[in-house]
């Protein structure tokens, strides 16, 4: 896909839509800018497809995660009520 936009007068530019849309650009997002042999290489920030599954292991417990996350509730509902 090949798409083409102007240069304005504060150096902005406009993603064209098409492109936008391709690689799920959106408000807010950081691009990564490169200059290789007379290319200029825009990088749309990655996403990651299932968060849950890519963190799941990294940090290593005995414990459930489901009941250390009730335990800490019910151990700050008890200090916000005393």
């Amino acid at each position: 896909m090949s798409e083409r936009s102007k240069v304005m007068e504060k150096w902005q530019t406009v993603i064209p839509k098409r492109i936008r849309e391709a690689a799920r650009i959106g408000i807010g997002d950081i691009l990564s800018w490169r200059y290789k042999s007379g290319v200029i290489l825009v990088t749309p920030p990655r996403r990651v497809q299932n968060p849950s599954e890519t963190l799941y292991g990294l940090i290593p417990s005995s414990r459930d995660a489901v009941e250390e996350i009730e335990r800490l509730r019910k151990s700050r509902l008890e200090k916000a009520q005393c």
